[in-house]
């Protein structure tokens, strides 16, 4: 889960590789700057999410399938109550291999 904006959107396959601009990680804590995910093609996939570069800061949480986004407001309450609901938060976890 990670707060930031997209960066690059590239078709490949039956997916698109997004490059997302990472400003603050949820879980894990840490990270690096910059990822790389594959996300469903809204265009071949029914209710996947649309993914197009934008400064628009996001919520993206990579552990759903397919990989969701979401906009501040909603992204700001589900990270509230996530961490309301006692959800860990590993500080010493990070994925960049550290």
């Amino acid at each position: 889960m990670v707060w930031g904006t997209v960066e690059s959107v590239e078709p490949v396959a039956d997916a698109l590789e997004v490059t997302f601009d990472v400003e603050e990680w949820v879980s894990p804590s840490a990270g690096t700057s910059s990822v790389m995910f594959l996300a469903d093609d809204p265009v071949k996939e029914v209710g996947a999410p649309a993914w197009e570069p934008s400064v628009e800061k996001v919520l993206v949480v990579a552990s759903k399938d397919p990989t969701q986004r979401y906009p501040l407001a909603y992204g700001q309450s589900a990270v509230s109550q996530w961490r309301e609901a006692g959800s860990p938060i590993w500080p010493q976890e990070r994925c960049d291999g550290a």
